[in-house]
């Protein structure tokens, strides 16, 4: 069926959120029937969808769809709209092709989507926004069409077109592995070729994902699936937080560590001043981001079968036991940290936390060598004694120090890239010692040695 499209002129682009609006209103006027609006995520959502309820269309309903919904509220932007009402369903990809939403006649879409990004340096993930393809830009124009004759409004100009990529990338290539490795342990697969994937998961990205699952105690050397590894995967997150919130239950701290993954999870709807502090931005919230922390802490509550607490371990142990590469401690100017995976991390200078000696950082802008962090909470020494001790690794280590021109020799203790202490060794073995100031002579030449006639 045919769709006719039209373009936005480039003078005319402002923001994701005033442009989708904008054309929204204009398709309102111009079709009869309901609106398909394609947006990146649930912010963007939440955005629009106040401002077209702000410009109060009549017998027009607004109804968000996207997969952190409750089925009853993404039934209403799928279900007929009543006799004599439309409405506007503000939809992510999920709106693309399997499902089929009754009465659209145009759709509007902004560009733009969300995917997973995996930086293998740093072993991290964050949903970038990114551009669609013009694949998936057909493919939301043809959902205009499947009544009869439709619209379909781009939010960017014809030529730019051209400058689309001809097809999504497969996750698969991009996206950090943990929960997949995980799933397929369960089934009892621990091998990356072990079922028929059309496009094998990339070599690198699974190791990783692997490694980080012996480190959670959820698979075995040999990548079986451990019965921690099994609660893990009952619950419906990431494998770092499935771990923090087994590992809080069994210290008595279940609830709160369900409230703070519902945290973690939830990355929008939070104001830019918000404290970087995991307890002080959980009496920060209001409104609707609180709202849904609480449903869904709700909900990791049931399916993990937690109790009322009965401990007040800190913050900073539990975002700790998702992220134990993530321990950090200060070093060098105020607010610089070095974190146990060896990668730098910042605290702005004007937050609390950039006081502290150690932290756990929950969310960090893994862009560059130095992330900016954005969620984190304190951690004591004694803490990491007591809970990560088997992280922590105590070796003597015989070194040439170069500042002060002799062989050191120390016992230090580690977790990771941090030095937690450094002690003198008195008995350093003869042989490590004539190593290390061999080290030394290389670096300073023969001339350093007390050469006589002889």
């Amino acid at each position: 069926v045919a769709v006719e499209t039209y373009y936005l002129d480039k003078a005319r682009k402002q923001s994701v959120v005033a442009d989708t609006t904008r054309a929204c209103l204009r398709a309102a006027r111009e079709v009869k029937g309901s609106l398909l609006v394609f947006l990146p995520g649930e912010s963007e959502i939440r955005r629009v969808a106040s401002e077209l309820q702000a410009a109060d269309l009549p017998t027009v309903d607004v109804r968000p769809l996207y997969g952190a919904m409750a089925l009853e509220d993404q039934d209403l932007a799928i279900k007929p709209s009543p006799i004599g009402r439309r409405k506007i369903v503000l939809a992510t990809t999920i709106a693309e092709t399997s499902l089929t939403i009754d009465g659209i006649e145009a759709v509007v879409d902004c560009g733009f989507k969300r995917s997973p990004r995996f930086d293998p340096a740093s072993g991290m993930t964050a949903l970038e926004t990114i551009r669609v393809s013009a694949a998936s830009a057909e493919q939301r124009k043809g959902r205009a069409g499947r009544l009869g004759p439709g619209r379909c409004y781009r939010l960017w100009p014809e030529e730019d077109m051209r400058a689309l990529a001809s097809h999504d990338e497969p996750e698969i290539r991009t996206a950090e592995l943990s929960s997949l490795a995980l799933e397929l342990a369960a089934w009892g697969v621990g091998a990356r070729d072990g079922l028929p994937f059309i496009e094998l998961p990339p070599a690198g990205a699974f190791a990783q994902a692997q490694e980080l699952l012996r480190e959670l105690n959820a698979v075995d050397a040999a990548n079986r699936i451990t019965a921690h590894g099994k609660q893990m995967a009952r619950l419906p997150l990431h494998p770092r937080l499935a771990h923090m919130v087994i590992a809080a239950k069994e210290l008595g701290a279940g609830q709160r560590a369900a409230e703070i993954a519902a945290l973690i999870s939830e990355r929008d709807g939070l104001p830019r001043d918000a404290p970087l502090d995991v307890e002080q931005r959980l009496l920060h919230l209001r409104g609707g981001a609180r709202d849904r922390i609480k449903q869904t802490a709700k909900q990791i509550s049931g399916l993990a079968h937690l109790v009322e607490d009965t401990s007040d371990v800190g913050a900073g142990v539990l975002v700790g036991f998702a992220y134990p590469d993530r321990i950090a401690q200060k070093r060098g100017g105020h607010g610089r940290f070095r974190m146990a995976s060896g990668a730098g991390a910042e605290v702005a200078a004007h937050d609390a936390l950039a006081k502290q000696d150690f932290i756990a950082i929950a969310l960090l802008d893994g862009s560059s060598a130095h992330g900016r962090v954005q969620l984190a909470a304190e951690l004591s020494e004694a803490e990491i004694e007591k809970h990560f001790a088997e992280l922590i690794s105590q070796k003597a280590e015989v070194f040439w120090d170069a500042k002060a021109q002799v062989v050191s020799a120390a016992q230090i203790k580690k977790l990771g890239a941090l030095v937690l202490s450094e002690k003198p060794l008195l008995d350093a073995a003869p042989d490590e010692v004539s190593a290390a100031m061999l080290q030394g002579v290389l670096q300073m030449g023969l001339g350093a040695l007390p050469w006589n006639e002889t």
